[in-house]
């Protein structure tokens, strides 16, 4: 994602003014870090939370897609509030994945009202991939719990499968299974170039609007 980032920025006659590899790497480019106007920051899932906080304590707003951290968003949200520190975090950059998520819950919503569906998530990614599950299918999970609509359903446990392959970029796939008939939506990443051209319209987004504060990728799309 790093290189990739590079690519679109310096593509779009922006500047990198500074890349960061590990933590010797904040002093050392100290003076090229404080030039820059955003961050993006997608690292581990061990070092995020600290990179978010060097970030922050030198007032750069930041693109974040690392999952796998999130018991330490809650605080990370209150720094964005109190501090009126700038954050934009997405689980994935993809555009199609974020309409995806959108018409997961609309779908969830109007499906589960009538209490006959199980319904469960399956992900698949590269065998590199640190966290398990994903952070996309997390994501998808909680997004699923928010939108059954029969207070009564016994069937919102949300089982996530995962499977780790070769060279995959992404796949995601929800299935609302009943005792008839089985409805299947799927998203499949292609390229990483998606969440590239995403997380670079979340910069664009956030340095345009100016804002302060915690935010997600629902906010780019008006929802």
């Amino acid at each position: 994602m790093g290189k990739s980032l590079e690519k679109i920025i310096t593509s779009n006659n922006e500047k990198v003014v500074a890349i960061i590899d590990n933590e010797e790497d904040f002093f050392k480019q100290r003076g090229n870090f404080l030039k820059s106007d955003l961050a993006f920051e997608f690292s581990t899932p061990a070092t995020a939370y600290k990179n978010l906080i060097h970030c922050f304590d030198n007032n750069i707003p930041v693109v974040c897609g690392t999952t796998g951290w999130l018991e330490k968003l809650p605080e990370i949200k209150l720094l964005c509030a109190d501090e009126k520190k700038t954050l934009l975090y997405a689980p994935n950059f993809s555009i199609g994945m974020n309409v995806f998520m959108n018409i997961t819950a609309k779908l969830t919503h109007l499906i589960s009202q009538f209490g006959l569906y199980d319904i469960s998530i399956s992900e698949t990614h590269h065998i590199h991939k640190k966290d398990i599950p994903s952070g996309t299918a997390i994501a998808l999970q909680n997004i699923i719990k928010d939108n059954i609509t029969d207070s009564n359903n016994t069937k919102n446990e949300i089982p996530i499968t995962s499977i780790r392959e070769g060279e995959i970029v992404g796949e995601h796939n929800i299935y609302y299974k009943s005792d008839v008939d089985i409805i299947t939506f799927s998203h499949s990443a292609i390229s990483r170039e998606a969440f590239v051209s995403g997380a670079f319209l979340a910069a664009k987004w956030l340095l345009t609007t100016k804002k302060t504060g915690f935010f997600e990728f629902k906010d780019i799309l008006g929802e």
